[in-house]
């Protein structure tokens, strides 16, 4: 027993007893290593369990972390963390506002984003050797180099890419929303500063106008008034009077142009205002 036995036969030797024991432990060796095939594939059971729910919660916090991205760059960026977990590389491309975004910006393959573009009118689930390609209406990902021989693997990838894209779809709807609320946003106060801006210069022109022709009216007033203030037999303190009043008139009527002047600052300060928030 101390050597590692675990039976023993006497002297003289019996055959018969001799085949029983050979039998028993055969049995016993084959029970060992259907034991051992057991436990192994167990391991192996709980190992892939352990890894599915590793995954399935890197796409929980996918999701959850997702919900307050409101940028192609910040998801992006959400997106290569999670295929970090998997050591895979990849590409991709979003579709949004009528316009694509290829990442990572440092592709240099004509080749692979030709593959990425073509993705939008491409099946769900394209395989070109150890590339898979994921495409959906707002995005198309290419898994690159996948390992060959993990089966498993590449199932798990699977089942985990179909619910990323949906996660990544509702999010590249937001921001596409967005986007567009953002655009006509946009033109909605172009378009007011460009008709505020012409309704500004059309006032300026008015009251500009309207000055020159109050001056013009209130000089040939006072001419006219000194005219007439001969044939009236006024005297010459009487004149001096009358064209003082009229000339505080003029000095009160050049401040209420000053006024104007003010009003037309303050115009200008609006648009630029409205300048500033477009």
């Amino acid at each position: 027993y101390a050597n590692g036995g675990d039976d023993y036969i006497c002297k003289p030797v019996d055959l018969v007893e001799l085949n029983q024991k050979l039998k028993g432990v055969e049995k016993r060796i084959i029970e060992k290593e259907q034991l051992a095939s057991q436990c192994s594939q167990a391991s192996q059971v709980a190992f892939t369990s352990m890894k599915n729910a590793s995954e399935l919660g890197s796409l929980i916090t996918f999701f959850t972390d997702s919900i307050n991205i409101s940028t192609l760059d910040e998801l992006f960026q959400k997106i290569s963390e999670f295929f970090t977990e998997f050591d895979l590389n990849f590409s991709l491309e979003f579709r949004v506002n009528n316009k694509t975004y290829i990442y990572p910006i440092s592709i240099d393959s004509s080749l692979e984003r030709e593959v990425l573009q073509l993705g939008s009118s491409a099946k769900r689930i394209l395989t070109v050797g150890r590339n898979i390609l994921f495409n959906s209406q707002w995005c198309s990902i290419l898994i690159k180099c996948i390992p060959e021989n993990d089966e498993a693997l590449v199932g798990r990838i699977r089942d985990h890419i179909a619910i990323l894209l949906s996660i990544i779809d509702s999010r590249l709807m937001f921001i596409d929303s967005e986007q567009k609320r953002t655009n006509e946003r946009a033109m909605a106060l172009e378009s007011l500063s460009s008709s505020l801006s012409d309704n500004f210069s059309e006032i300026k022109k008015e009251i500009q106008t309207q000055e020159q022709d109050l001056l013009r009216l209130f000089s040939e007033l006072i001419v006219k008034m000194s005219t007439k203030s001969i044939s009236m037999g006024l005297s010459e303190d009487q004149e001096s009077e009358l064209v003082g009043l009229f000339e505080e008139t003029k000095d009160q009527f050049y401040y209420a142009m000053n006024s104007a002047v003010s009003i037309d600052g303050k115009l200008r300060n609006i648009n630029r205002l409205l300048e500033n928030v477009h």
